[in-house]
């Protein structure tokens, strides 16, 4: 399972430890959000797309979502 987060950090690449600074989290709570550990609050969505330049849905939920995989 692959998260959305995952394949938006690996589009704009650069380690993942400064895509956690520059949107003001610790790096182990960026990998929680990208393995899908953890759901991400508002605050840290408003940060990721801030840093990401993307929307909210870009990000939130498996990637499976996103390319159709398993719809009707």
């Amino acid at each position: 399972m692959i998260s959305k987060l995952r394949l938006r950090c690996l589009e704009i690449g650069g380690p993942q430890y400064m895509i956690a600074a520059r949107a003001g989290m610790p790096p182990s709570r960026l990998s929680e959000y990208i393995l899908l550990q953890k759901d991400i609050p508002a605050h840290h969505v408003v940060a990721l797309c801030r840093v990401l330049e993307c929307e909210p849905e870009d990000i939130i939920g498996e990637a499976e979502d996103a390319l159709g995989v398993g719809l009707p």
